[in-house]
């Protein structure tokens, strides 16, 4: 028996690497689907941009998009550097927050 992972980002990446062509995330319409694998490189390349933007551990990330399947891996990117991640609905006014 393997061990369990230790931590949400630790049991992301070990989910990716043991079953890559495996469905990760669909859109409720079916229309989009993501592997594991395709989903692990694109939080890898939001992760390298946030952390060229200067995004570091305990930092706090806001994300305000449209599309959920993108603001779950900016949000999983945000983990992977050791931040939080949260999404901000673009619907919401100024004086919401």
């Amino acid at each position: 028996m393997t061990d369990a992972p230790s931590t949400l980002c630790h049991a992301f990446q070990r989910t990716a690497a043991a079953a890559p062509a495996a469905t990760a995330l669909r859109s409720s319409d079916d229309a989009v689907r993501l592997t594991w694998r395709q989903y692990a490189d694109r939080v890898r390349t939001i992760a390298a941009g946030l952390s060229a933007l200067g995004v570091r551990h305990g930092d706090t990330v806001g994300l305000m998009l449209t599309n959920l399947l993108e603001v779950l891996r900016g949000v999983m990117a945000a983990l992977n550097l050791g931040a939080g991640g949260f999404s901000i609905y673009n619907t919401r006014g100024p004086e919401q927050f």
